[in-house]
């Protein structure tokens, strides 16, 4: 069974599509990271609750939502303590911050 002229063009063309899809998810998927270092700083967000948290070993800040369980976070951590923390690699405001996604996956070491 051969293909007609038309259909050849729409495989084609479908195949095109895919592999745009694959590239702008494989473009715009910054990845996972894991971080280990001692808490310089924290903040509050200017809205929301949110926390950020600076420390020694990444020059990104790690963003903790409120509802991930910023307050709660606050409450344990202190400037000096020594933490690991795993999250995704996103962009914010023209820069990259690590955001995490559990509670879980901030540890006090």
């Amino acid at each position: 069974m051969r293909l007609q002229a038309e259909e050849r063009i729409v495989l084609v063309l479908l195949f095109m599509a895919m592999a745009s899809l694959i590239v702008a998810y494989w473009a715009f998927d910054e990845g996972t990271t894991v971080v280990k270092g001692i808490v310089l700083d924290m903040r509050n967000t200017a809205s929301g609750g949110h926390l950020l948290i600076y420390i020694d070993s990444s020059e990104m800040p790690i963003f903790v939502a409120r509802d991930v369980g910023a307050s709660q976070l606050k409450e344990r951590l202190y400037p000096g303590a020594r933490i690991e923390v795993a999250g995704r690699i996103s962009s914010y405001a023209g820069g990259r911050e690590i955001q995490v996604e559990r509670f879980s996956d901030i540890e006090l070491l």
